[in-house]
C-alpha cells in the first residue's frame, strides 16, 4: 500500500500547506528526539558546573585562609613543646637523675640511692612514676634543695618524706632524708614505644 499524492490541478497553496505539515512534522520529531534530550542534559552538566564552581569558591575561601590556619598550628606546635617539658611523653630518667644530681651536689649532699619504680601508676590522662631517692646533709640545705627543685620544668612532687637525725652530726650531714619523687608521664606514646 503506497501512499501517493497528486497535486496536479491543485492550487499552488495546497502544496505549500503539504510541505509545511511535513515540514512542522520533520521539526517536531527533530525537537522531541534530538534538541529536548541536549537541553536536559545541558540543565544536568549545568547543575554539576553550579557544584564544582561552590566547591572551588570553597577551596579558595580555605586556601586564603591558609597562612592564618599555620600561624595558629605553629603556636599550637610551640605551646605543645612548653607542655611536653611540663608533662612530658617520656620517663627520662637520665634527665630527672642528672637534676637530682646535680641538685645534691650544689648542696652539700651525700646522694645515698636514686630508685626509680619500674612500674607506673595508670591515672586519668598520664602516669605518675614514683622514685625513691635518699640524701644525706643538713636541714636548711635541704630546703634549699626543694627549693631548687620547684624550679624544674617538668611537674615533680614530693612524698612519703621520711627525715631522720644523722647520728654522727657533722655540720654539713645533720639529716638523713629519704623521699618520693613523683613525677608524671602522659599518656600519648609514641607509636611503636613506652613511657
Amino acid at each position: 500500500m503506497a501512499l501517493t499524492l497528486d497535486l496536479k490541478g491543485k492550487p499552488w497553496y495546497f502544496g505549500a500547506i503539504i510541505g509545511a505539515v511535513l515540514m512542522g512534522c520533520i521539526i517536531a520529531a527533530a525537537v522531541y528526539f534530538v534538541v529536548n534530550p541536549q537541553q536536559q542534559k545541558i540543565v544536568v552538566l549545568e547543575k554539576k558546573l553550579q557544584e564544582l564552581q561552590a566547591k572551588v569558591a570553597e577551596g579558595q575561601s580555605a586556601a586564603a585562609q591558609l597562612p592564618k590556619f599555620q600561624e595558629e598550628i605553629a603556636k599550637l606546635e610551640k605551646e605543645l613543646s612548653k607542655l611536653v617539658q611540663v608533662l612530658p611523653t617520656r620517663k627520662e630518667t637520665h634527665v630527672i637523675l642528672k637534676k637530682i644530681k646535680s641538685l645534691a651536689d650544689a648542696g652539700d649532699f651525700g646522694f645515698k640511692s636514686f630508685n626509680p619504680n619500674p612500674t607506673l601508676v595508670d591515672k586519668d590522662f598520664y602516669y605518675q612514676w614514683p622514685i625513691t631517692v635518699q640524701l644525706d646533709g643538713n636541714y636548711h640545705n635541704l630546703a634549699v634543695f626543694f627549693d631548687r627543685l620547684r624550679n624544674f620544668p617538668r611537674i615533680i612532687n614530693i612524698g612519703d618524706m621520711d627525715l631522720k637525725a644523722d647520728k654522727k652530726q657533722q655540720a654539713n650531714a645533720t639529716v638523713q632524708a629519704k623521699f618520693q619523687i613523683l613525677t608524671y608521664v602522659y599518656k600519648e606514646v609514641a607509636e611503636g614505644g613506652t613511657p
